[in-house]
């Protein structure tokens, strides 16, 4: 996903910011998102801010999503300090109408929707 890693991190560069905050990643459905999430806390408290890249977010079992509801919901005093990048190569819209991804947490994920043509991620359509 070299075009989505531009993308990101032009996004989050385009912040009026003295530094650009690290940047960990996690592909969703790979391993622990509590594990992940703990990583970006840790580089957050290193660095003063990071941001936590949730890779093809609509492959989150329900469980995850529902503990990712719970963690963005959670007023703690690093959320400021660690913020959320999703992104998936599927149309949420669809998983949301399935039933497949939290409608709650795709309201709170979709604060800017940035939609990229299938050609310029590399795939075929």
């Amino acid at each position: 996903m070299p075009c989505a890693q531009a993308i990101v991190q032009a996004i989050v560069s385009s912040h009026h910011l003295v530094e650009t905050p690290e940047i960990v990643s996690y592909e969703a459905g790979t391993g622990d998102l509590s594990g992940a999430l703990a990583e970006g806390r840790r580089v957050a408290a290193r660095h003063g801010r990071a941001i936590l890249w949730l890779k093809e977010v609509h492959r989150l079992e329900s469980d995850a999503q529902r503990s990712l509801m719970g963690e963005m919901t959670e007023e703690t005093a690093d959320s400021d300090v660690l913020q959320i990048i999703a992104s998936s190569t599927a149309d949420l819209y669809e998983y949301v109408n399935a039933g497949a991804f939290d409608d709650r947490l795709f309201y709170r994920l979709n604060t800017v929707h940035i939609v990229v043509p299938p050609d310029e991620l590399g795939q075929e359509g």
